[in-house]
């Protein structure tokens, strides 16, 4: 049967639960106190169940007797909803020193029955008083993990709901912020729609030129081609005329000599 755990020896301020006040569209800092009223040197760790979500500093240390530590709880910035219950714990964990231990030494050889947990609950508040509501069942221990320097300050991604007084402040000539960013979009939008139809036109004049430039490159071609036919073939075209002509020349000749020929023989 495991020995019941000790009392906690170190004050806690808060002793039940960290508030956080809205709005939580940026880092919340909630403080924690705590004092060592013993005779003995105290180490502490705190502990969280959601480390990904709050960076506490300092998150580990030593209290001599009668000394006291401000730790911040700094809550990184989130969609709040107000119809959820956050079930995020705290864990403050505490171990009497005994002699000059080094503080990374007295964890590591701690036996479980020597430690001191005391778990503090978080309320999301927007408002300036806690709502009373009932304490939830602690987590348990091994769903605990330390909450360090360590964490990413980076706000998670969320729909930041502000009032629109504070996005509509007034500028000069009577405008809102939003129409005079409305009127530089739309001269904007215009200059490049100018810049575009200038480029049509451009591009258009460019294409007809070009299809001009090609037009004539074939005419010029054609003639040069022409122009540039071998002496071979123009001897050859004339010889073939010149040998029809000299074919029907000695047709019409024999024609002639056969005609005469019958005549002579016929007298």
């Amino acid at each position: 049967m495991p020995s019941p755990r000790l009392s906690q020896v170190l004050k806690i301020d808060p002793p039940e639960a960290l508030e956080f006040k809205g709005p939580f569209t940026e880092v919340v800092t909630s403080n924690l106190i705590l004092q060592n009223p013993t005779d003995s040197r105290v180490a502490f760790k705190v502990k969280t169940t959601a480390p990904k979500r709050y960076c506490v500093r300092p998150n580990s240390g030593v209290l001599d007797h009668n000394e006291s530590v401000t730790v911040s709880v700094m809550l990184q910035p989130f969609e709040y909803d107000p119809l959820e219950k956050t079930k995020h714990k705290f864990m403050i964990q505490s171990l009497v020193m005994a002699g000059d231990v080094d503080e990374k030494d007295v964890w590591k050889a701690a036996e479980p029955s020597q430690l001191m947990d005391t778990k503090l609950r978080v309320v999301f508040n927007m408002d300036s008083t806690v709502p009373e509501s009932p304490a939830q069942p602690a987590a348990p221990l091994n769903d605990l993990d330390s909450a360090g320097d360590h964490v990413q300050m980076t706000p998670q991604k969320a729909n930041v709901k502000m009032d629109s007084e504070k996005l509509k402040q007034a500028a000069p000539g009577g405008t809102s912020v939003d129409d005079e960013a409305m009127s530089r979009a739309k001269l904007e939008t215009k200059r490049l729609l100018d810049e575009i139809s200038s480029l049509r036109k451009d591009n258009e004049r460019m294409r007809k030129l070009a299809m001009s430039d090609t037009m004539t490159s074939s005419s010029q071609s054609q003639q040069l081609q022409k122009s540039s036919m071998p002496s071979g073939v123009s001897l050859l075209f004339q010889d073939t005329s010149n040998v029809v002509l000299l074919f029907f020349l000695f047709i019409v000749a024999f024609s002639t000599g056969l005609f005469t020929s019958n005549l002579i023989l016929g007298r």
